[in-house]
């Protein structure tokens, strides 16, 4: 558990290009959605948001931060 974990929500956004998710290294293609790691907190800034494809979310509800469209 990090410091600033309590802070962090997951936003779905979609591709703009191809990347892996952070948890299972499927490719996540151009234009699909994809959950990018947040921090609520505008004084708070993450240069290393993980991005994670849309299975492994729903597999890892969880384990997760909360879900926030």
């Amino acid at each position: 558990m990090g410091k600033y974990d309590r802070f962090k929500i997951l936003r779905r956004k979609i591709a703009s290009t191809n990347f892996q998710c952070q948890l299972c290294r499927r490719f996540v293609k151009e234009g699909e959605d994809y959950y990018s790691e947040e921090i609520r907190d505008k004084l708070l800034y993450s240069p290393h948001k993980k991005k994670f494809c849309k299975e492994c979310v729903e597999k890892f509800k969880k384990q997760l931060p909360p879900i926030i469209d």
